[in-house]
């Protein structure tokens, strides 16, 4: 199925490709991404423990179970301590502001998975050739 950008919505993507449902072939273009200068979410590790709970590591192997749900209810956002960054040697590379004095933030979503199983189809030679078929 190729749906244009409207698609690119987890709950949506999730309900038309999971395994255990419709479990369809979905092509969606992927909104334009704006270059990053700090690590991406994807860097870092989501873990979910048997109490339910997450829990984030970062490049630099911290981790973090502090989270604050969101208010759209697709993901959470964990905060890394001040001092679990101070003294960092990646800080430059994490911290939109390295001079600050607070911790990482970041933001895990529910749909993550399914997001990046899109931005990997639409680096294919077929993902290509399906939009230029179907624009």
């Amino acid at each position: 199925m190729s749906l244009d950008g409207a698609g690119y919505n987890g709950p949506v993507l999730r309900e038309l490709t999971d395994p255990a449902g419709l479990n369809l072939e979905v092509t969606v273009p992927p909104p334009k991404a704006s270059p990053r200068t700090t690590f991406g979410p994807e860097r870092f590790t989501l873990k979910v423990l048997e109490n339910g709970c997450g829990e984030v590591t970062c490049p630099a192997g911290q981790s973090t179970r502090q989270r604050e749900r969101l208010k759209d209810k697709h993901g959470c956002r964990y905060t890394f301590k001040p001092k679990q960054c101070a003294g960092c040697s990646l800080r430059e590379q994490c911290l939109q502001n390295p001079q600050s004095a607070k911790g990482r933030t970041v933001i895990k979503n529910d749909y993550e998975a399914e997001y990046r199983r899109v931005e990997a189809k639409a680096a294919t030679a077929a993902y290509i050739e399906t939009r230029r078929l179907h624009p």
